[in-house]
């Protein structure tokens, strides 16, 4: 694991009823800013240290970063304490990474948004904007009243700028949106599962080049709500419950099993554990296992069951791309 570097909260705000917009100014060198680009904030919560991945939204004169939290009320405890956090408290952080880099190669860029996953799609279309280059940017929200910087993008992105009401509109026709754009286009997707998932059906399904399919998520997102359940661990016996509001990579690393991780967001597949017997169904919500390793592994830190318990290997296992 990289250094930690210490950062003062120089401001915060609501930009929404429930998006905290933190901007914090590392100490030292600083960060280098990418769009796309997130930062790991180490915080101690229950049962020790615990890490949360927030991207970039914005970099000011003084080298600060901006980020913004979605304010969850069966959160794991990460937003509610970055919620509390006022100007002039400290927080530990990482260096910079971007596991979601944009391209300037591409012949037409657009950008999908949905709810808090517009913190980086914001910062890419900025980028592109900056760079004299053409691109639309589609944000879904349940209301108007429940996304961030909604007037500031309007006014910023002009006719570039789409807003898609499910209030008003209903939920975004994946296929449509898709059929719209020029096959050409590179779509960046930041946003909830269930809109990613019928965006990736309908991409495959139009027969778009995967390669041009770029997207994010991010581990709160689900196809059905967090509900408690238990595993145990063959390595070694060890009963473990996962709370409603806990990541089984979470109970597993307080409960002492030793578990391999990285990117806590369903990426990389480092955590992937194989399960062995289960009683429920699971949860996937990493964007790593394709269908067939699916069939027998999760990724602890985002996947869950929908109930009941799980026998689950962590050791001796294989942690390439499954297909």
């Amino acid at each position: 694991m990289s250094d930690l570097i210490e950062a003062t909260i120089v401001a915060t705000a609501r930009p929404c009823p429930d998006v905290a917009q933190i901007d914090l100014l590392p100490h030292g060198e600083g960060i280098v800013f990418e769009p796309g680009g997130h930062i790991d904030v180490h915080l101690p919560l229950e049962g020790g240290v615990q890490v949360r991945s927030y991207s970039h939204v914005a970099i000011g004169p003084d080298r600060s970063l901006r980020i913004a939290v979605k304010l969850l009320p069966d959160s794991r405890g990460g937003s509610r304490a970055m919620g509390r956090l006022r100007p002039g408290d400290r927080i530990r952080i990482s260096a910079a990474r971007n596991d979601f880099p944009l391209s300037f190669a591409a012949p037409r860029h657009a950008f999908l948004a949905g709810g808090i996953g517009i913190t980086p799609i914001l910062a890419q279309a900025r980028a592109l904007k900056a760079a004299g280059r053409g691109f639309t940017l589609h944000y879904c929200v349940r209301d108007r009243a429940s996304g961030p910087w909604i007037a500031e993008m309007e006014a910023e992105f002009g006719a570039s700028f789409t807003l898609h009401d499910d209030s008003a509109q209903g939920l975004l026709d994946a296929r449509a949106f898709v059929a719209a754009l020029d096959p050409e286009t590179e779509l960046y997707m930041c946003g909830p599962y269930p809109m990613m998932a019928a965006v990736k059906s309908a991409w495959a399904a139009a027969g778009r080049a995967p390669a041009r399919l770029r997207y994010e998520s991010f581990a709160n997102s689900g196809a059905s709500e967090s509900v408690p359940f238990s595993v145990r661990v063959v390595e070694t016996g060890a009963e473990v419950t996962v709370r409603r509001d806990q990541s089984l990579l979470d109970a597993l690393l307080m409960a002492g099993q030793p578990v391999m991780y990285d990117c806590r967001r369903g990426e990389c597949g480092l955590c992937k554990v194989e399960i062995e017997e289960i009683d429920g169904d699971i949860d996937h919500r990493d964007v790593f296992l394709g269908d067939q390793g699916r069939k027998g592994a999760l990724c602890a830190c985002v996947s869950r069951l929908r109930g009941g318990t799980a026998q689950i290997r962590i050791d001796s296992i294989s942690h390439g791309p499954s297909v």
